[in-house]
């Protein structure tokens, strides 16, 4: 996790966005982690997007991980201060070639891949969202 937030953290500051980690302890998965970094920085990527186009002075962004020893899940939120997501819109955001930027500004690949990762290893993605306050994506993972 680290790793993934040291390669976005140059742009998010220059974009004045904070990033704020509640890393718990969870164990060592078996997964292509190169495959699940890049899910991850599109979300984040997506969160970046989300909060400029809000207008904030300050973003942020808050990265939790977590283990439920009794469901033996690890899960991964990603959460940003951003614009929300319009609900007419929000089934269509995994499709791929979707997005709401105007054409030639996004192919709407991030959100597809990073499912597609998610999917991979037996995982699942669920997003919560509230307009003008912000966005949470949740993504479980199974260690077994």
């Amino acid at each position: 996790m680290e790793r993934t937030i040291d390669l976005v953290g140059y742009n998010l500051k220059k974009n004045n966005i904070v990033i704020e980690k509640t890393l718990g302890n969870v164990p060592v998965m078996f997964i292509d982690g190169q495959q699940l970094q890049q899910a991850l920085i599109n979300i984040i990527l997506n969160a970046e997007e989300a909060i400029i186009s809000a207008g904030r002075n300050k973003g942020e962004i808050k990265i939790q991980t977590s283990f439920d020893d009794n469901l033996k899940k690890t899960y991964i939120k990603i959460s940003d201060n951003g614009t929300g997501i319009k609900e007419e819109v929000l089934n269509k955001i995994f499709d791929p070639f979707f997005t709401t930027k105007t054409f030639g500004e996004a192919m709407g690949l991030g959100l597809s891949i990073a499912l597609g990762v998610i999917k991979e290893h037996r995982g699942n993605i669920h997003v919560e969202t509230k307009l003008d306050v912000g966005t949470t994506f949740v993504i479980e993972l199974p260690i077994e």
